[in-house]
């Protein structure tokens, strides 16, 4: 099958979707299928709209002699492909990985609000976040095919944009084996928090959690920032404990992979992996400071340590590219 892959970022930029684009890609040309990849180039210099016509151009071009694309966010490649295929009579699949509109309000408000409770009540939006909020539902309503990345998601998302569920699915990320690693006893000191400096990544809060417990509790070490993949890799396989607690995830990658590892990991509770994780890891009310200090001090314990050490090696599931990969060309 000859399809297109419409991503912002592809290796070497870095992000979950270069991965997961490089990853489908890969997989692709190994099953004898031929995936064209549309990323950013150009673009990235461009303002936004004049971004979006000439991203739309050139998937007009890539989609030529082929069956469809899979955009794999909303707004920024999802709405250019989702006219290219409109215009080209191509299937579209868009891929959710997050909530655009929830992130651009949280950045400016700076109030702490759960994804899953933010559809709840009605927000004061601005212009542009009354744009995006239009143009989500569009895309929602004109894709052939929407996909979560987990049932949580989609199950408050349905009602919120009020659209027909029966084009709503379900592709789970890719969960991969087990790769065997011998922790240093320093490194099980060490807790890995990375991400974003921005409000709803949550880093200010871990930075003060992890200060009150290293008052009374000396020799661990917190690790925050940016990393490039292959950094972030080694740094996965060599701390201790992972930390996510952030205002909400929806699948969080560097906790799949640090299962890989078999690493603790403190996880907000508001996620869309809590009911499969829940008897894995320490989950957190990421807004309560004394919350996520106590899940530092208690993981900070060698026996508590390695009762969540032995809990993370008994996650077992294996989710490879193939099967992610042949869901997505079974619906085109």
């Amino acid at each position: 099958m000859k399809f297109v892959i419409a991503t912002g970022v592809y290796p070497p930029q870095v992000g979950g979707p270069a991965k997961y684009a490089a990853m489908l890609t890969h997989t692709a040309h190994e099953k004898g299928h031929h995936a064209r990849v549309a990323t950013f180039t150009l673009e990235r210099k461009l303002p936004s709209g004049i971004r979006h016509f000439y991203f739309f151009l050139k998937m007009c071009f890539k989609l030529i002699g082929t069956k469809g694309v899979i955009a794999l966010d909303t707004m920024s490649v999802g709405l250019p492909s989702l006219l290219a295929a409109k215009v080209m009579r191509k299937k579209i699949i868009v891929r959710v990985g997050g909530d655009f509109l929830w992130e651009a309000w949280v950045e400016r408000i700076k109030q702490m609000v759960h994804l899953s409770d933010f559809y709840s009540v009605k927000r004061e939006f601005t212009f542009k976040e009354k744009a995006i909020r239009f143009f989500t539902k569009m895309l929602y309503k004109r894709a052939d095919v929407v996909a979560f990345t987990t049932e949580w998601q989609r199950d408050f998302t349905v009602p919120a944009y009020n659209i027909d569920h029966e084009r709503f699915t379900v592709i789970e990320n890719y969960f991969g084996e087990k790769i065997p690693v011998t922790s240093e006893p320093e490194a099980k000191k060490t807790f890995l928090a990375v991400g974003r400096n921005i409000a709803l990544k949550n880093i200010e809060r871990v930075e003060h959690a992890f200060t009150d417990v290293a008052q009374t509790k000396g020799g661990i070490e917190l690790v925050t920032g940016t990393f490039t993949p292959d950094v972030l890799e080694k740094k996965i396989a060599s701390c201790g404990v992972i930390v996510v607690a952030s205002f909400s995830e929806v699948a969080p990658n560097i906790v799949l992979e640090g299962l890989r590892y078999n690493k603790p990991f403190i996880l907000t509770q508001d996620c869309g992996l809590y009911e499969e994780l829940k008897d894995v890891g320490v989950f957190i009310d990421p807004f309560d400071t004394d919350s996520l200090a106590e899940a530092m001090r208690s993981l900070s314990y060698p026996a508590y340590y390695e009762s969540y050490v032995a809990k993370a090696g008994g996650f077992k599931k294996v989710r490879e590219w193939d099967m992610v990969l042949s869901e997505y060309l079974s619906l085109l």
